[in-house]
């Protein structure tokens, strides 16, 4: 049982990273169009804040979606062997 605790938390620690670095590189995707275009490179402090919050926001929703769907699955294939 712990082995598993642990793999939980190791997919949701990956799952936060994922969607912080993904709102990261999309926010630099758009201050890169901005800089071709006005010749200005803008990313804001709060950029990366709201990246950080959105992103563990993201993260553990879908954290809670597979540890449910998950524990779904389990408790059927354990009425199925029934």
């Amino acid at each position: 049982m712990i082995h598993s605790f642990g793999k939980y938390v190791v997919l949701f620690m990956y799952s936060c990273a994922f969607f912080i670095i993904a709102l990261l590189v999309i926010g630099l995707a758009i201050s890169s169009i901005y800089y071709l275009k006005d010749g200005i490179f803008n990313f804001p402090k709060n950029q990366i804040e709201r990246a950080i919050v959105f992103g563990s926001i993201a993260g553990t929703a879908v954290w809670l979606s597979i540890l449910i769907f998950n524990l779904l699955g389990k408790a059927k294939n354990k009425n199925n062997e029934q």
